[in-house]
């Protein structure tokens, strides 16, 4: 194909040659559009219902290389499964696609034979009463509509399984074997692992923008873990649940009681608690999108001068972008220590060095690193320096200790893999263990929630090699002298 092709695709194109050499009769193929991100800020973009991914059929046929036919509605579906050769692969649109399953049209207005019935209501319409609003209209269900053409599903996006629709729950036995695709093994048996096997002694590192977001996560985390670190936004509670200053940044009073809450269930359990001694500073806050807030507009005619010069320079480098760098940061920046006491005109936005001596302590001895959210705002220049180090103190211990290191949320994941620079995508044992950039069914699982599309998995005894992690196969095949799937692969290209 023309253009470089999403890591997704190529990976999904992988797994899909592998399912043809199978032979199903009928390969059906269902995917989720992303929202577009607009490139500028007064760029026009189109709403999700109208886009397509018709486009999308080339791509895939000559990854896969198998011819791939389209479907854009589910009204066509049972004929064109019925009138395929054996082999045939069918595209189907994205779910959100308003084609796909159109509303159901309103029932015409049946008039009463009662003339008294038909006279028109002379009052205010909102005191009619025969006035009954009708029912909100409701999408079809995909799953109920390809029900009675699947005879095996396999789910492979963690995120659509969140959603009884959108991980099509309706799927599933006894009418249909459903089955978790590569992605998704990868993410529970990652899970598993953690839960019912994991190497002690047990860390979780816990970032992010807000303490009320992860609270019930947290919790759950005391419960599994020997020590906690809490490094971002998410550490200035629980500082502030103990009297410290927190610089400019203002904490709510109802976070106050939940930090002291968790603290006093971690002492009770035993579990170590960590929080940062120093932090890099800020004089102009910016947020985890990448934006930065100013309290004051610009006066009349700077905007426009400030706008022009980054303009110029953005021209001279547009050869080489450095996506790892993250954006340029114009206030002041210093580093100060909870002794010392935070400024109180500055933010908080990135860990210390001396925080960040410290955590190399726990991480350097523990077996199972969790870490979850980023250290600090990595997505500015002037505050990657935590996220930074931390991702490097992981892959080390990986790498020498062979510790099982489990990456989750889609900031860190995206920044991790930026840092690490590797040849190879970050995680299946590359660098780290496991990353989840979409954690929902990792949160569900850790924390006991119910997660529709994995319930509705079909229930089976695994085998040993299922209940393994991919770098665990990897070691296997190594020691058993069996090639490697990219290997096999390589010589199937031959």
């Amino acid at each position: 194909p023309e253009g470089p092709v999403p890591e997704k695709v190529l990976l999904q194109a992988k797994f899909l040659k592998k399912v043809l050499k199978e032979s199903p009769r009928v390969l059906v193929l269902i995917t989720e559009l992303t929202a577009p991100v607009p490139d500028f800020e007064d760029e026009e973009v189109p709403d999700l219902d109208t886009l397509s991914i018709k486009s999308l059929a080339p791509m895939l046929s000559s990854l896969i290389g198998a011819p791939v036919d389209f479907c854009d509605t589910l009204g066509a579906i049972g004929t064109m499964v019925d009138a395929a050769a054996p082999g045939t692969v069918i595209l189907l649109e994205h779910l959100d696609a308003d084609c796909l399953a159109p509303f159901p049209q309103p029932e015409p207005e049946v008039l009463s034979d009662d003339e008294e019935e038909r006279l028109p209501y002379l009052g205010e319409p909102e005191d009619d009463p025969r006035l009954v609003p009708p029912p909100p209209p409701q999408r079809p269900d995909v799953g109920v509509e390809l029900a009675p053409f699947v005879d095996l599903f396999v789910c492979d996006s963690a995120k659509a399984c969140l959603d009884r629709k959108r991980g099509l729950v309706a799927l599933a036995e006894p009418s249909t074997v459903r089955m978790a695709g590569p992605t998704l093994h990868k993410e529970l048996v990652s899970t598993s692992v953690l839960l019912t096997r994991p190497k002690g002694p047990v860390l979780a590192i816990v970032g992010g923008e807000s303490l009320e977001a992860d609270v019930k996560l947290i919790d759950r985390l005391l419960d599994s873990v020997d020590e906690i670190v809490f490094a971002g936004a998410v550490s200035l509670a629980f500082l502030a649940a103990l009297g410290h200053e927190t610089g400019a940044t203002v904490i709510e009073p109802a976070l106050i009681p939940m930090a002291r809450k968790l603290l006093s269930k971690a002492h009770q359990l035993g579990v170590n608690v960590m929080l940062p001694v120093d932090f890099v500073m800020g004089s102009q806050l910016v947020n985890a999108a990448g934006v930065v807030l100013t309290d004051a507009a610009p006066a009349d005619g700077e905007e426009d001068e400030e706008d022009e010069e980054p303009e110029e320079e953005a021209d001279e480098d547009d050869d080489e972008v450095d996506l790892a760098a993250g954006f340029d940061y114009d206030g002041e920046t210093m580093e100060c220590t909870l002794s010392e006491g935070l400024m109180k005109s500055m933010h908080a936005m990135d860990l210390g060095t001396k925080t960040l001596s410290l955590v190399r302590g726990p991480i350097e001895r523990s077996g199972t690193i969790l870490v979850v959210g980023l250290a600090g705002v990595a997505q500015c220049s002037a505050f990657q320096s935590g996220t930074r180090e931390l991702v490097d103190a992981v892959i080390a211990a990986h790498e020498e200790r062979s510790a099982h290191v489990h990456l989750a949320g889609p900031d860190l994941c995206k920044w991790a893999a930026l840092f690490a620079a590797l040849d190879d995508p970050l995680g299946d044992g590359v660098g780290v263990t496991h990353t989840s950039p979409e954690p929902g069914v990792f949160q569900g699982l850790l924390m006991n929630i119910g997660v529709p599309g994995v319930e509705a998995l079909s229930n089976r005894e695994r085998t040993e090699d299922e209940g393994k992690l991919e770098e665990e196969l990897k070691a296997q095949r190594a020691a058993e002298g069996i090639l490697s799937e990219d290997e096999e692969d390589e010589e199937d290209e031959e």
